[in-house]
């Protein structure tokens, strides 16, 4: 399950010299809670960690292996949920790059023509199936100690299984587009934020518009021409994501759930799941 919203992101450059055909990063840990973007192709593997992926207008449960490609200017983060493994067990792999980086002309050609029709897709983000994972994963582990001539050999090698998975998906709606001015994207962040950090509370709107600086008619406006949602019911889908995840991972029971993000009735938690997922918990689980 997936929900649909306008994200705000801050530019982080990626500086690939003109002798230098992408960028290649690998660490441990928890990414920051950061909407950001490049003015390059991002292709990251997450692993052993599961939780909720921001990307463009669209929040989405992520499990083990999460795979995607994401174009120049699309703003992500990844939010795992610390309930699960270690934190020193994540494990992120990065690589970056540009067309012209990997060779405008070769991209063109016939061979490649899957690959350049891939890249055309990604600036609405793709995530891949689980049988092209399996296949790239062991390639993306090996750039870790790969010198650079045979990372660039594994990037064109992962692009050509990449293009030709026919299971793979769009994952930002059709019409999403970044608009919000730097001013609006920094206020937006803070609140999505404090969301995540806080979900599990009482979030009331005269406690959410203090946090943001606004009276509650002009944080209503905001949130509101912001999101195309009220407060309330991002909050619920907020919350309804997460017990979802909480389903699938974990043998919690669902009252425990429904407690553990937010909710403090029961049937209350259970109507506002049934009216997102068209589904029950027990059912979903």
């Amino acid at each position: 399950m997936s929900k649909k919203l306008p994200v705000t992101a801050h530019h982080t450059p990626v500086e690939l010299s003109s002798a230098q055909s992408l960028d290649f990063d690998f660490y441990r840990g928890m990414p920051h809670f950061y909407f950001h973007y490049h003015f390059a192709f991002e292709l990251t593997l997450v692993r052993n960690s599961c939780g909720r992926r921001l990307t463009g207008d669209t929040l989405s449960n992520y499990s083990e292996n999460d795979l995607v490609l994401l174009g120049p200017g699309l703003p992500h983060t990844w939010i795992p949920e610390v309930e699960k493994g270690n934190r020193e067990n994540f494990e992120n792999y990065v690589i970056k790059f540009t067309k012209k980086s990997l060779g405008l002309e070769l991209l063109n050609r016939l061979e490649f023509s899957h690959v350049k029709n891939l890249l055309g897709r990604a600036d609405k983000g793709v995530s891949f199936s689980a049988a092209a994972r399996e296949k790239i994963i062991p390639l993306m582990k090996d750039m870790r100690e790969a010198s650079p001539s045979v990372k660039v050999l594994n990037t064109l090698r992962i692009l050509d299984i990449a293009g030709k998975d026919e299971s793979c998906r769009q994952i930002v709606s059709d019409n999403y587009h970044y608009s919000l001015n730097e001013r609006d994207q920094q206020a937006l962040s803070r609140i999505l934020e404090f969301i995540h950090q806080h979900h599990h509370q009482t979030i009331a709107l005269s406690r959410i518009a203090k946090y943001a600086n606004m009276s509650i008619p002009t944080f209503t406006r905001f949130f509101k021409r912001a999101t195309g949602e009220s407060f309330t019911r991002y909050l619920n889908k907020w919350r309804v994501e997460r017990a979802c995840l909480l389903l699938k991972e974990t043998r919690m029971t669902v009252l425990e759930i429904s407690l553990k993000i937010g909710f403090r009735n029961l049937s209350n938690f259970n109507r506002q799941f049934l009216k997102i997922t068209s589904k029950t918990p027990v059912e979903f689980r």
